[in-house]
């Protein structure tokens, strides 16, 4: 899969949507040789790494795909070639793993690994996190071998989301969006409009609602926001939030489109 175009701004910093992480790093490879007891340097490569993962809401498998190339180089160096392979640590296994030995040389040119994982959080109400490693491996017939490892650890998996018997994985860090239409929900995009403008979080991405699955804080929060006491519309009933037989968590917005979403659309899960 091709790293999105947002990919390239996320040289030295990791970068994140839901479903997607990216992380652009960089490697340096040297040969030398001991002469009369000093270190002579032979020859030397720069590479840049393309670290890009990405999951499903909805799946328990994600990826995790590294691209090597050398940019710049001379000598011994560039007659070396690259192989990789992917390893884990924590609630997963690796599914696949492929990184043939190609060589370093020409320059800018592009070497792929890919990996697959699957979580193995599936039980119901499990939640699991998995850090995924790229083992590198710069071989040169004169030289020898040279190792270097990059990890990501950003996904989080979980089968906890009430009314979702499906496991799925997301980046727990980046908020997920949940739009309501004001002509199709014409009362909840209100009630959203005025909690938002009220300031409390849920506006922005800076500031997102979260889920709990605390019991306590569930029952204060419902209580808080629906009363026994107080009254409703006839035919309605109380709009609590987190919604308990969805339990929900997302950063809501409020569309002025005829009908962008339904109502209800579908939340990512493993909402960190």
């Amino acid at each position: 899969m091709k790293p999105p175009q947002w990919c390239m701004n996320a040289r030295g910093q990791i970068l994140g949507k839901r479903e997607e992480v990216c992380w652009i790093s960089g490697l340096n490879y040297q040969t030398f040789r001991m002469v009369n007891g000093r270190r002579q340097v032979t020859g030397s490569a720069d590479m840049n790494v393309i670290n890009y993962s990405y999951s499903d809401s909805g799946m328990p498998r994600w990826g995790y795909q590294i691209e090597v190339s050398a940019y710049r180089g001379w000598g011994d160096a560039l007659k070396a070639s690259i192989s990789g392979k992917a390893t884990k640590n924590g609630a997963c296994k690796v599914h696949k793993s492929t990184f043939p030995s190609k060589k370093l040389a020409p320059l800018s040119s592009w070497k792929l690994g890919e990996s697959f994982f699957d979580t193995t959080a599936t039980r119901a109400g499990a939640i699991g996190r998995c850090a995924t490693t790229w083992t590198l491996s710069v071989t040169n017939a004169t030289y020898g071998t040279s190792k270097s490892s990059v990890t990501l650890n950003e996904f989080r998996c979980d089968n906890a989301t009430g009314g979702r018997p499906t496991v799925g994985c997301v980046v727990p860090w980046y908020a997920s969006p949940l739009i309501y239409s004001k002509s199709r929900a014409p009362q909840l995009a209100s009630h959203i409009t005025r909690a938002q403008r009220s300031g409390l979080p849920g506006a922005t991405f800076k500031s997102p609602l979260t889920r709990t699955t605390n019991a306590a804080t569930m029952k204060r929060n419902r209580d808080l926001a629906c009363p026994s006491g107080e009254s409703r519309p006839q035919g309605k009933s109380c709009d609590e939030y987190p919604w308990p037989r969805r339990r929900r968590v997302c950063l809501p917005a409020v569309s002025d489109a005829a009908s962008p979403v339904a109502p209800y659309p579908e939340c990512p899960r493993a909402r960190g």
